[in-house]
């Protein structure tokens, strides 16, 4: 059995810590019997504490800042920044999985001698953020597009990269927003399990911080919950997944990702196009329709290549279902749709409609969809509506 992953929180609010708890275990995949938890607002990390017993860690955000004077910290602060000092020292030594998310991010550049100051600090919000070349064949953001989304606001950043380290992503206003050491040590300015409802709570919790105007938490709340950062928190499941899982450097299994149809399109395009357009044979006017924007996107990796896709719409038709030829019959189709039931019960949808080229009715018989009606023809090629009752 594998080791916990080792959860450090430094939140001194019980409904933000386990909100950002519950996000971790949520973007990780991860279960709470496969952690451990440890908050260590109050009394710090224990000097028991061995790497050994864990897979890997990760550590949230704080609102403690590095760059406040040493004669204005608390002592549990200072005890904080010591106790992370000797764990550090253990996680470079050893190469130890570690990922370390805003202050989690200064504080282990702070340990790497990199000044922390106030000159990169960044507003609430939704920012777009630019993987480098480095960060493009990095395990944790292959296959990802060029610029992905992330929540964060912060008062203070790395000043530049650590000594060693290798940049992975950077911003316009804030340089250094992810990098490496060694190979297993990440460290992200930006919060990759942040989502809006998170974000919503920590501007209620933080707003009389010196984070933003308080009369702007009305404004910033509206703001996070706009658009969506599935790319960041699949950073999160990358690194369970490479870790807790122990799987190999260059070998991930199939991962999903859904997102809406802006994240989407590129990957989803590359695929469709390949599968509908030029392997059956179908017209661009017919496949791109109208439907896309307002429908949620599955799109599946595997080795951290987009592989397959397919789409959900509002009313629970099941579209668009592609798998590139030379992954068929590996699991991609079967993890694609076991996933888009898994989200229309979510929905509290009671029934999924798709029309399935006929060839694959058996497919999709497998999963307890049943055909109704006679074939039919759409884009040129045979079909038949099947559905499917969700209890």
């Amino acid at each position: 059995m594998s080791k916990p992953v080792l959860i450090i929180q430094l939140r001194p609010e019980d409904d933000t810590s386990d909100n950002e708890y519950q996000a971790i275990l949520k973007y990780g995949d991860l279960t709470e019997n496969q952690t451990q938890r440890l908050r260590i607002e109050q009394s710090g990390i224990p000097d028991y504490l061995s790497i050994d017993d864990y897979s890997a860690i990760i550590v949230g955000g704080s609102p403690f800042d590095i760059s406040t004077p040493n004669d204005q910290k608390s002592a549990i602060q200072h005890k904080i920044e010591a106790d992370f000092e000797r764990l550090l020292s253990q996680v470079i030594k050893y190469d130890f999985p570690f990922l370390g998310a805003c202050s989690g991010n200064g504080l282990l550049g702070n340990h790497l001698g990199t000044p922390i100051s106030k000159r990169y600090g960044e507003d609430v919000g939704c920012v777009s953020l630019d993987i480098t070349e480095q960060g493009k064949n990095d395990p944790l953001l292959k296959g990802f597009p060029s610029a992905i989304n992330a929540l964060l606001g912060h008062k203070e950043a790395c000043d530049n990269v650590p000594e060693q380290a290798t940049l992975l992503m950077t911003g316009q206003r804030c340089p250094v927003q992810m990098f490496r050491l060694a190979k297993n040590i990440y460290a992200t300015q930006f919060h990759p399990e942040g989502d809006g409802e998170g974000f919503s709570l920590r501007i209620e919790a933080y707003k009389h911080f010196g984070y933003f105007k308080p009369e702007q938490a009305i404004h910033l709340t509206q703001a996070v919950n706009a658009g969506t950062t599935p790319y960041a928190q699949h950073i999160l499941k990358r690194f369970v997944q490479r870790y807790y899982h122990q799987l190999n450097t260059e070998q991930f299994g199939i991962e999903l990702i859904v997102m809406d149809w802006s994240n989407a399109a590129p990957l989803a395009q590359t695929v469709r196009t390949e599968v509908f357009i030029e392997e059956q044979g179908v017209s661009k006017a017919e496949e791109w329709d109208n439907q896309d924007q307002a429908a949620m996107h599955i799109i599946a990796f595997y080795n951290a290549i987009p592989v397959g896709t397919a789409r959900l719409t509002s009313k629970g038709k099941i579209g668009r279902m592609a798998v590139l030829k030379q992954h068929r019959n590996k699991g991609v189709g079967t993890a694609m749709l076991q996933k888009l039931i898994g989200l229309a019960k979510q929905q509290k949808q009671r029934q999924l409609i798709l029309w399935s080229q006929t060839h694959a009715k058996a497919f999709y018989q497998q999963h307890g969809f049943i055909a109704q009606g006679s074939e039919f023809l759409d884009a040129g090629i045979p079909h038949i509506e099947m559905c499917l009752e969700i209890n």
